[in-house]
C-alpha cells in the first residue's frame, strides 16, 4: 500500500475508519468516478495490494477502506453497528471528506454484499458495480434470512450445505476459539484444495474441531500462503485487532438486522441499473458462481457482465492478481466508467 496514502476518518456516527487513497493530481482523472474497494471477511484494506501495480494506469482514484471491524478501523461488538444502511453512510461520510461524489464500489466476500448496498441506498452516486466471488445479493426487505434453508437448498444445488460454517462463526465462542488458533484460521482460509475446504466448511463441527484440536492434521495452502510478509501481516492485524467485531458481519445477518435494516430503504432500489461486473471463481466452495444467475434471471442485473475464472477459487487477487484486474480495468475502459 505504499503507492497510497494512509489516512482517517470520523465518520458522522462517531466511528473512525482507517483507509487508503490515491492522490487527484498526476494520472487522476476528478470527472472519473472513485473505485471504492470493500474487502470481506477475514481481511483487511491489504486484501487489494496485489492488484495494485496493475492498477496504477487507470484514471479512477482509488480508496480502499478497512471496513468496520477490521485493521486500523473501529471494531464495535454489537451486532446493530454492523447495519448496511449505517456502514454505506459510513463510505459515503468518507467519501464526502474527500471530495468524491461518485463510486464504482468493488466487492469482495462480505464485502460485495456492501457494495451492492452502497448503490441500493445510493443509486446516484453509483455509476458501476464490481462484485468478486459473491454476486449480487438483492435487499429482500421482507424474507428472513434462514441458515437451515440455504443450507437445504444448497446441498440440492451442489450436494453440499455452502453455509454450515456459519453455524460456527455465529456462537459465542467462535471469536476467541479463533483467535487463539490464528495459524490454523489461516489455513481455513487459504485451504489448498477444494475437498480440503469443502470438507472444513460445510462439514458440521469440522471447522471448530480443525481449530481446537491440535491432533487434527494440518491441511495443506494454497501456495500465495506460503509468503511470510503476508501471513504475519495477517496474523498481527487479528492478534492486536481479535475476530470479535469482524463475526459481527455474520451475526447481525443472521439476527436479521440487515433484513431490518433494509426495510428504511427508499422503494425502487432493487434492480441494479448500472454497469455491473460479476468475476465468479470456479473454484470457489462456498460462493459457488452459478448463484449469479438468480438475481440475472429475475431481472435485477439488466448491464451485467459475467466472467468465471478458472482453476481459481475464493481470493482471486491472491490467486490471478494480474488477469483479475485486467478484468477490472477492461470493464472500466469499455463502459466508458
Amino acid at each position: 500500500m505504499n503507492t497510497l496514502t494512509e489516512k482517517t476518518s470520523t465518520t458522522s456516527r462517531g466511528f473512525t475508519y482507517r483507509y487508503y487513497i490515491s492522490g487527484s493530481g498526476k494520472g487522476a482523472d476528478i470527472d472519473k468516478p472513485a473505485l471504492l474497494f470493500c474487502h470481506g471477511f477475514p481481511e483487511t484494506a491489504h486484501l487489494w495490494e496485489p492488484l495494485l501495480p496493475f492498477l496504477r494506469t487507470v484514471p479512477h482514484r482509488l480508496l480502499i477502506p478497512d471496513l468496520l471491524g477490521f485493521g486500523g478501523t473501529l471494531k464495535p461488538t454489537e451486532p446493530w453497528a454492523y447495519a448496511y444502511g449505517e456502514m454505506v453512510q459510513d463510505l459515503l461520510d468518507i467519501c464526502d471528506a474527500e471530495g468524491i461524489s461518485n463510486v464504482v464500489p468493488i466487492g469482495h466476500d462480505h464485502g460485495s454484499g456492501l457494495a451492492g448496498r452502497v448503490y441500493n441506498y445510493a443509486p446516484k452516486r453509483v455509476m458501476g458495480l464490481i462484485l468478486l466471488n459473491v454476486g449480487y445479493q438483492a435487499p429482500e426487505r421482507q424474507k428472513e434470512f434462514d441458515i437451515p434453508a440455504i443450507n437445504e437448498t444448497s446441498t440440492k444445488l451442489f450436494g453440499y450445505p455452502i453455509l454450515e460454517y456459519w453455524n460456527f462463526f455465529v456462537t459465542p465462542d467462535a471469536a476467541p476459539i479463533m483467535q487463539g488458533n490464528l495459524e490454523r484460521l489461516w489455513d481455513c482460509a487459504h485451504a489448498g484444495t477444494f475437498a480440503e475446504k469443502q470438507y472444513l466448511y460445510c462439514v458440521p463441527g469440522a471447522m471448530r474441531q480443525y481449530l481446537t484440536d491440535p491432533d487434527v492434521p494440518r491441511i495443506s495452502t494454497k501456495p500465495y500462503a506460503a509468503d511470510p510478509e503476508l501471513k504475519q501481516r495477517w496474523m498481527s492485524q487479528f492478534q492486536a485487532g481479535g475476530l470479535a467485531g469482524p463475526l459481527c458481519w455474520y451475526t447481525s445477518r443472521a439476527m436479521n438486522i440487515q433484513l431490518l435494516s433494509d426495510k428504511h430503504m427508499p422503494d425502487g432500489r432493487v434492480v441494479v441499473r448500472v454497469p455491473t461486473l460479476f468475476i465468479g471463481c470456479d473454484e470457489d466452495v462456498v460462493c459457488r458462481p452459478e448463484l449469479i444467475k438468480s438475481p440475472r434471471d429475475a431481472g435485477l442485473l439488466p448491464n451485467l457482465t459475467t466472467h468465471i475464472m478458472e482453476s481459481v477459487g475464493h481470493w482471486p487477487m491472491y490467486e490471478n492478481p494480474g488477469k483479475t484486474a485486467l478484468l477490472i480495468r477492461d470493464f472500466l475502459y469499455e463502459k466508458r466508467l
